[in-house]
This record gives structure tokens, sequence and C-alpha cells, in this order.
């Protein structure tokens, strides 16, 4: 566990003297039971992506609400929040009820506050706004996300949770890249910005001492954003999660990361103070989960001191038997509808591989190629003359061999296998490009190490 003592963060009351001021700055020890520092653990996930079912290294969802059961019995002052993603680009037993089942088990776990991610918005922000977020019981948020007809912030940007008289913001954002991302036309009506000049922003409100706009004794970023490898390098360099971490201000003084489906805990100081926060990430699927401790001064209503860790989840804890539940009942409904016969296979087709065997998305592949061919045949009665598949968008092989207990024939293809391939809400769309359109294009695939 990685820990920062001594962390400043006055409350800004009015009432408070300049000598308690002064002496706010200093860890309390042998304080009273009166005036002993308020507890709190925030524990945190990111791109879960519907992962309810477990599976391999990912927990799932009942495992999940085991944890949360676990924090929250042994200590009532824990928060459950996430960096985004919690839905879309899901297993089949979420996707094909829209990520209803996965919404469900977070609303039953009691998830308190999350950023959106990029796939939030793969059906656009109507969805969001018409879907998504009556259904969820959390509080969504991005503070970089404005309306273009107004220039005003399209969501909420802030979350205040009151822990045992302590004031706890989450600020929220998500990645820049999200127009690249989603379809564009699905999210024409709004524009995303900066992120360290609207957390900034959001977080300086939450520290002014003006009531009016919100106030918080403690700031957490929660951020759809992150390092591209676990080395602190790659959370402070030259980069967009470098650029978060160099550019928050020092009144926000955690930030929980996600998007990259990396893991990493690290404790990087903060330009030009003498102390440091949490930057951290759980990496995918359930696999992990983030925790916060921290202390905070009753009186004061400072921040004394702050740890954090990234922790295994499976097997870790018992499953929350009303998740499990509602689990089971999402299994029934995919049961039903994946098991719709939808074609033959004679071979495997497959994604490309790295040499250790995991996904290559730089590489051709049988799969990429076969998904091009589909496009290609299903859009021919509109002139199409050529089709393209980004790798990206291809998260299940194709195999001959059915799965173990099956009972369909080798070489059987159900909805569920072909769902899976593509478990998004993408339309399958025809338009004129140029050569240099195309050539553009294609460039455009090369991404950086």
């Amino acid at each position: 566990m990685k820990n920062s003592p001594g962390l400043r963060r006055p409350a800004f009351i009015a009432a408070l003297s300049a000598l308690a001021l002064a002496l706010s700055t200093v860890t309390v020890v042998g304080a009273s039971a009166a005036d002993a520092p308020v507890n709190i653990d925030i524990v945190t996930i990111n791109d879960f992506h519907g992962r309810i079912e477990a599976s391999g290294a990912s927990a799932g969802a009942a495992v999940l609400g085991g944890m949360v059961d676990s924090y929250r019995a042994a200590n009532p002052n824990t928060l459950f929040v996430a960096a985004g993603d919690n839905i879309g680009a899901s297993t089949f037993t979420s996707f094909i009820q829209d990520d209803q089942p996965t919404i469900d088990a977070l609303n039953e776990i009691g998830m308190d506050v999350s950023s959106f991610g990029n796939h939030e918005f793969d059906k656009g922000t109507a969805d969001v706004r018409n879907r998504v977020l009556p259904a969820a019981h959390w509080d969504y948020l991005a503070a970089n996300l404005y309306d273009k007809a107004t220039g005003d912030p399209a969501f909420q940007q802030y979350s205040l949770k009151v822990v045992d008289g302590i004031t706890v913001g989450f600020v929220g954002a998500v990645t820049e890249e999200l127009p690249s991302l989603v379809s564009p036309a699905g999210i024409a009506d709004i524009t995303v910005g900066d992120i360290p000049t609207a957390v900034n922003r959001v977080a300086d409100q939450l520290s002014d001492g003006d009531p009016s706009n919100g106030e918080a004794d403690v700031v957490v970023l929660l951020v759809h954003e992150g390092a591209a490898d676990p080395s602190l390098a790659a959370a402070t360099g030259d980069t967009p999660m470098g650029r978060i971490v160099n550019g928050v201000d020092a009144n926000v003084d955690a930030i929980v990361s996600g998007h990259t489906h990396q893991q990493y805990n690290h404790m990087i100081p903060i330009a030009g103070t003498s102390v440091s926060r949490p930057v951290l990430s759980a990496g995918k699927y359930g696999e992990a989960y983030g925790h916060l401790s921290l202390q905070v001064d009753p009186v004061t209503h400072q921040l004394t001191s702050i740890s954090s860790e990234v922790l295994p989840l499976a097997g870790a804890f018992p499953p929350d038997p009303a998740v499990a539940q509602i689990v089971a009942d999402a299994v029934a409904v995919a049961q039903v509808k994946g098991a719709v016969k939808v074609g033959e296979i004679t071979a495997d087709f497959n994604r490309a591989e790295q040499s250790n065997g995991s996904e290559n998305r730089g590489g051709e592949s049988p799969l990429g190629n076969f998904v091009a061919d589909v496009q290609l045949w299903a859009t021919q009665d509109l002139s199409s003359q050529i089709a393209f598949m980004n790798p990206g968008g291809l998260r299940a092989d194709l195999t001959y061999a059915s799965p173990a207990g099956s009972s369909e024939p080798d070489g059987t293809v159900t909805f569920k296998d072909a769902a899976a391939i593509q478990p998004f809400a993408n339309t399958l769309v025809t338009m004129m490009l140029t050569g240099a359109q195309i050539k553009q294009v294609l460039e455009e695939q090369w991404q950086p190490a």
C-alpha cells in the first residue's frame, strides 16, 4: 500500500481561526477519541465492460458485490466508485439486454458515482440521456463535455458525498479521444474539452469557500483516460495521462483512472508542493479493484493521510447473493437468445496475435478479413467496392470446435458467437471516398507502440 502522510486540504469554514488553519497541516498524534480521524474507504473499478459473469481472472458482479459488502461491513464510511466503461463492449450475457443486467447489478451493489467512459456513448448522447442515466442509480460525471449549442456543461460535472460529516467531492472526465472512438453522429450535440482545464475549473470551485457552487473537504478525480503501461514514466511523461497528472491542480487529492486496461498504483509528487497523491487504475473486467484509504481531521476537515493499493478480486470475497441472482437471471435470458443458429464455418477465424499469444491489433487476421468480406457482401446492392474493418473492433475469435459441453456440432455459429465478435451498437454505412481519403484512412490505423 502506498501512503502520502501529512496532506493538506483545509475546509473553508469561516469560523476557523488562523491558528487552527496553521495546525491543520500537522498529522494529529495521540488525539482524543472524540477527535479521532474520520476513516474513509473508497473502492474503485474501471473498464468493467459488463463482465457480470465470473470467467477466468474476471471475478464477476457477484464477487464484486461481495467485495463492496465486506468493506462496508468493516467501515460504513465506504464509497464505491468507477472510472467509466461500466457498460459497452460487454460479454453476451449483458450485451444482449443492452447492458441492463450490468446496470441492475451495479445498482444492487450500490455504486455511488462514476465518470463516463467512451463506451457509455456507443449509442450516442440521446441513449445516455434517455436510457442509461434513468436506469443508473449512481451519479455519472463528465466535466469536459459541453453542449455544442450553448457551451454549457452537457452532463453533471461533480458529485458530493457526505461521509461522517466529511464532504468528499468527485470530479469526472472522459478521454479527449471520444469523437474518434464512437460514431460522431451520435455525439454531434456535444463537444469534448481539455481534461486538466475542466477538472481544475471544477476542483477550484469545490475549494473556493463559496457554498453556492459546492464545497468539498477532499477531491477525487475519476477520469476515463490512462497510462499505456504500468510504468511511472507512462503516467507522468509526455502522454495524455501525463498531461492530466502534471496538469491537474494540487487541490485534487487522488486520481482514479481507466481506459487503457492497465493496472498501476503510483504515489506521484504534486508539483510545487511537498506532498504526493495516488494515481491508480484497476485494469479491466473486474479482475482487480482499487482501494483508497483516507484519514480526515474531524475538526479542521483536513485530509491528513491517504494511501492506495490495487488488489486482485477473483476468489477474494464471497459472492453477494442478490447480485448473483441478477446474474443468473441474465444468463437464463442470454442462453435462449444466444442459442439461435445463424450459420456454419469449416475452420477457425481468429484475430491476429502477438508472439506471446495476446491480441495484436496492428496485424492482418483471418477474422478481420472475414468481417470485411461480410460487410462488402452486405452492401453490394449499394455498389460498394471495398470494405474496412478496424482490428480494435474484433473482440472474440470464431472457432470451428464447439465449446465444451455444447450440444451443437462443430462448425455451428450461434447468434452468441457472432455477437461476441463485435459487441457494439455499430451501424454499417456506405460513403464515397477519394483515393487520397482511402490512403489517409489506412495510414491512420497505425498507432504508436
